[in-house]
């Protein structure tokens, strides 16, 4: 900041120096040289202060962009810049300032008298989480770049950012269709779905003899096949350091999962919460939790459980749910180990 600070001080003593040495050269030599120098130098200090005419609190931007960002993934958003009131005179130069967290630090405007500008620009969100107002700065130049102006407009909006797209999760997501696929026809769960009245046919085995004499009528219970269940999934948020990749393992398997798969979640983080569907911003505030909270129950459930890692809290809840309910467990650490073998595995056979 020192530096810069420095280098404006020596421009405008640069500056300084070259007006006295024009107007003294032209009062000393008295010719139409140096005179002319000396009216020229005046036209251009005149025009580059007419940029204070401007003013620039008539500046607006309007921002256009999607409902939510992906960590990692580039996104291009698109900036208008208007002005309230047309300006009689254009402004030469306009600088637009980004924050840091942007990836473009700075854009140029020529020209600007007023028409609706449109800038694109692209943003790759570093991490997840919740970016806060948009605040550009605004700096305007005359046509020789003597003076400036400088505005800074804020845009109260939220920028969600949610897990990045994670190719092992998509990868298992696909197996995990694939298996039900399988299973859907003809099998059952022996979870009964409703009772009908028997028809001609019918296994006499799915008869419900009991009720059937409540009802002095013949019952035929029907089940519900393999593909008609529902499936819980789970991602079980213990504090790890493979916590972000393995919400980002379980963003990416549950959005490949629902395309084709009815579905409920939990997600087990500082706070149980079960996810209705179609509300992805939980995603982009999610934090591990430091004790267990308190957990709904499961019973005759198919349970996919997704975990940056194994601990004893998880192996007593795994235990407890297994009782009851089919589970299926993902140890997110063993995932990243494996990936990470068949990885070098292919940089050994390359080289």
């Amino acid at each position: 900041m020192k530096l810069k600070s420095w280098q404006q001080f020596s421009i405008w003593l640069l500056r300084i120096f070259i007006y006295l040495a024009i107007s003294l050269y032209a009062i000393l030599s008295n010719n139409p040289v140096g005179w002319n120098l000396f009216f020229l130098l005046h036209f251009i200090l005149l025009t580059s202060a007419l940029l204070y005419l401007t003013s620039l609190k008539t500046l607006k931007a309007e921002i256009t962009s999607p409902r939510y960002f992906y960590a990692k993934k580039p996104t291009t958003l698109n900036l208008t810049l208007l002005k309230e009131k047309n300006a009689l005179l254009p402004i030469p130069q306009l600088e637009i300032h980004f924050p840091k967290w942007l990836k473009q630090s700075v854009a140029y405007v020529y020209f600007f008298n007023g028409v609706p500008k449109e800038i694109k620009f692209t943003w790759s969100p570093p991490a997840r989480g919740v970016y806060q107002e948009l605040q550009l700065t605004l700096i305007a130049h005359d046509l020789f770049n003597l003076f400036s102006k400088k505005i800074k407009i804020n845009l109260p909006e939220n920028y969600l950012v949610l897990p990045g797209e994670h190719l092992q999760g998509k990868s298992y997501a696909q197996q995990v269709q694939q298996q039900l696929q399988r299973q859907k026809f003809g099998q059952t769960n022996y979870a009964i779905k409703n009772f009908r009245p028997y028809q001609s046919g019918d296994s006499l085995k799915h008869i419900d003899w009991k009720l059937s004499s409540k009802q002095q009528e013949l019952l035929f219970k029907e089940y519900e096949s393999e593909g008609e269940n529902q499936i819980d999934l789970i991602f079980w948020g213990n504090k790890s350091k493979n916590f972000e990749g393995a919400l980002s393992f379980y963003y990416t398997f549950q959005e490949n999962l629902q395309q084709t798969i009815t579905s409920q979640q939990l997600l087990v983080s500082e706070t149980a919460i079960v996810l209705p569907k179609n509300t992805p911003a939980v995603f982009a505030t999610l934090k591990p939790f430091k004790a267990v909270p308190k957990l709904p129950d499961f019973y005759q459930k198919k349970l996919i459980i997704i975990a940056p890692k194994e601990d004893s809290q998880l192996t007593t809840q795994l235990t407890h749910w297994q009782k009851n309910n089919q589970i299926t467990f993902y140890n997110y650490q063993k995932i990243a180990q494996n990936t990470t073998k068949k990885q070098r595995r292919k940089y050994a056979d390359k080289n």
